[in-house]
């Protein structure tokens, strides 16, 4: 009962031939995929791909890069990846939470180059795999901290004082 219309693509889809069609959409794939690919290697903070095992896959080269610079190893950063960003325990939490509702998204530290990072991390399950990225947000974090210290100094300040103070806004 449904009609059934054929119209010309012009030629997109690689012709008539199933095979033509195939090799076109396989093709579209891999370019799509390269664009993506480029995309997520030029962000400035670390994503990254793995296994259904758990194991790293895949990793851009800003999270690369971070594991260059804290092994105190010079050159360039290499194509797959050499360590992990975050440790055990996280990783753990990560899973952990990851499998309760199908992705992980909290606020973990680690250690860079001898300091203390903050990241926001995201890290979703797929069939195939798992994709996470983290955004440093060590500067706002400290930012805040030395803000609320500010808050209490002021506060101790004004109760240190003996003589009555009014505050307008």
């Amino acid at each position: 009962p449904w009609p059934l219309r054929l119209a010309d693509d012009g030629g997109r889809r690689g012709g008539a031939d199933p095979q033509d069609r195939l090799r076109h959409d396989a093709e579209e794939l891999s370019h799509a995929n390269g664009l993506f690919a480029a995309l997520l290697d030029a962000l400035p903070f670390p994503v990254w791909r793995r296994e259904t095992n758990g194991a790293l896959q895949w990793a851009n080269k800003a999270y690369q890069a971070i594991l260059l610079k804290d092994s105190g190893r010079k050159g360039t950063v290499p194509a797959m990846p050499v360590g992990e960003l975050f440790g055990t325990q996280a990783r753990e939490l990560i899973e952990r939470k990851r499998q309760q509702g199908g992705f992980f998204e909290d606020r973990l530290a680690t250690v860079v180059e001898g300091d203390r990072k903050v990241f926001d991390v995201i890290d979703v399950a797929t069939p195939i795999g798992t994709v996470g990225m983290a955004r440093d947000v060590s500067e706002m974090d400290s930012l805040k901290e030395e803000y609320e210290r500010t808050l209490r100094s002021q506060a101790d300040t004004l109760n240190q004082l003996t003589t009555a103070v009014a505050i307008f806004d």
